[in-house]
């Protein structure tokens, strides 16, 4: 509380009025922390601490419209431009007054956006009920083709167009990694040429076919059913009459 003393005689002490000191503001993290370039407007959120009633998000250097939730959170819409195109951007937050000033930073991320899949690596020729010599994997990818690395949600499907039916180990589905779905263990169970994988998603992307690649059959194996042995000497065998 501030107050004004006037000396004697007359004087005194006058009313107090508060005086606010603000401490600078500090953000842990953003969520969302990356969107697809190309998305709508969305709205940010900010957790962190000392954030005030007055606290300004900025988003490289520019004020956002800014909502104060509580000390510890705040949200800002961010327009569609500020993500129409692949970038990084500079997240702070502002508070005003004495004591207050700018936060730390964290990046935003408005990611390349994925239109298709690939095959990064190509299922090989093999062995019925064998696995494949080289397991399939498959990129999410952009429209020029390349993997789009900040994508971990897009979950991918193989299904067979050939002879026999396809296993994989842990199933015929995996959630891209770093806008990678990788598959291990696959086999076709028969013989066939000319099989190809084709790989759809959810979210839906243009599928992708794989080369064509071909199984041959097992090698047969040995049976105990029949077992033919020389006789020992001296023994005479039956010649069979039929």
């Amino acid at each position: 509380s501030v107050t004004v003393f006037n000396p004697l005689p007359g004087g005194g002490t006058s009313a107090g009025q508060t005086f606010t000191m603000n401490s600078a503001p500090a953000i842990t993290s953003l969520t969302p922390s990356s969107t697809p370039a190309g998305s709508p407007a969305f709205q940010l959120v900010i957790a962190g601490t000392n954030f005030v009633s007055g606290s300004v998000v900025r988003w490289n250097g520019t004020d956002l419209v800014t909502t104060y939730s509580t000390g510890v959170a705040i949200s800002a819409q961010v327009p569609a431009t500020r993500v129409a195109t692949a970038n990084s951007a500079t997240v702070t937050v502002f508070n005003p007054g004495a004591g207050g000033g700018l936060s730390n930073a964290l990046t935003f991320t408005a990611t390349t956006f994925a239109t298709k899949l690939g095959f990064s690596t190509q299922p090989t020729n093999g062995v019925a009920g064998t696995a494949l010599a080289s397991q399939p994997a498959v990129a999410v990818q952009d429209a020029g083709g390349a993997t789009v690395t900040g994508d971990s949600t897009t979950v991918v499907t193989l299904a067979l167009t050939g002879s026999g039916i396809l296993t994989c180990t842990g199933g015929l589905s995996k959630t891209a990694v770093s806008g990678l779905a990788t598959f291990a263990g696959c086999a076709v169970s028969a013989a066939g040429a000319g099989d190809v994988l084709v790989a759809t998603s959810a979210p839906t992307l243009s599928p992708a076919t794989s080369s064509a690649f071909n199984i041959a059959a097992q090698a047969p194996t040995s049976s105990a059913q029949l077992v033919v042995a020389t006789p020992a000497t001296g023994v005479k065998v039956p010649r069979s009459r039929l």
